[in-house]
């Protein structure tokens, strides 16, 4: 790239020096590198003027480290951040890209680089975008990947509070009568409803370890759709568990509110 990239692209020059334009192709060969290749290659030291061999040729002079930039993830959020910048003097790629950096709008700034294209080669092929495109295709994927597995899991979510629930008011038919002896006894009807959400919080805790165990030991499989976040997040996990719990909790308590509203005599009578 040219010297202008960084700062047309915001990246910040963490340490040494960015590439000038001295940096010509009689000069001695130069790279800036990201704070991720400076960290991987040479931690807990700095990557300033170390040298390396580039393209495979040991008879070719060294190319010397001269900066290291902050991070740009041109691969994608789960790739590494890793970059070597070049010359574009030293190193003469097939396709150029133009980055600029404008208060106009796209479509005035579009229209002036057409025009100073054409002015230098009118054949050559001009391919427009702007950042925000480029981001939102880079996130596409991420993004649908997202609703989808959200859609599974609000899905799943709904379809184990519906268990809950018919397993609880199932329960409570079962033991109609006993509860009908309770509440003749002088149990309150409070403590009639406890006793059902207890029961079937106990279901969900049990069900939320196991399923803590799966994501423990099979979770790696999710790791290629997470940014930002880990598979065994404590924070992440321990919420996921607190939501289950509330809303099996929840389901649990509208057949605990039928529980407690059984009349002793009907129930006692009933075959």
């Amino acid at each position: 790239m040219s010297p202008g990239y960084f700062r047309a692209l915001g990246v910040p020059l963490l340490a040494g020096r960015a590439l000038a334009v001295g940096d010509s192709a009689a000069a001695p060969p130069v790279v800036v590198v990201s704070q991720a290749w400076a960290r991987r290659f040479y931690p807990g030291g700095s990557a300033v003027g170390k040298q390396m061999v580039s393209g495979g040729c040991y008879t070719c002079p060294p190319t010397t480290v001269v900066g290291v930039v902050g991070d740009v993830k041109y691969l994608g959020l789960a790739a590494e951040a890793i970059g070597v910048y070049s010359p574009l003097p030293q190193y003469q790629p097939r396709a150029l890209n133009l980055v600029v950096r404008t208060r106009a709008g796209a479509a005035a700034t579009f229209k002036a680089l057409r025009e100073a294209v054409a002015g230098l080669d009118p054949e050559l092929p001009v391919v427009e975008t702007t950042m925000r495109a480029q981001v939102d295709r880079s996130l596409a994927d991420p993004f649908r990947w997202t609703a989808v597995l959200s859609a599974f899991a609000a899905t799943a979510m709904v379809l184990a509070a519906l268990g809950v629930f018919g397993l609880m008011s199932y329960t409570v038919r079962q033991r109609r009568r006993e509860i009908g002896v309770r509440l003749a006894l002088g149990a309150a009807p409070g403590d009639v409803t406890g006793m059902v959400v207890r029961r079937g919080v106990g279901y969900a805790l049990a069900g939320t370890g196991i399923g803590i165990g799966l994501t423990l030991l099979e979770g790696r499989w999710l790791a290629a759709f997470l940014y930002g976040v880990g598979v065994t997040d404590p924070a992440t996990v321990a919420g996921v568990a607190l939501l289950l719990i509330m809303t099996a909790a929840l389901a649990c308590w509208l057949p605990g509110r039928q529980a407690a509203r059984i009349h002793p005599i009907e129930a006692i009578s009933t075959d």
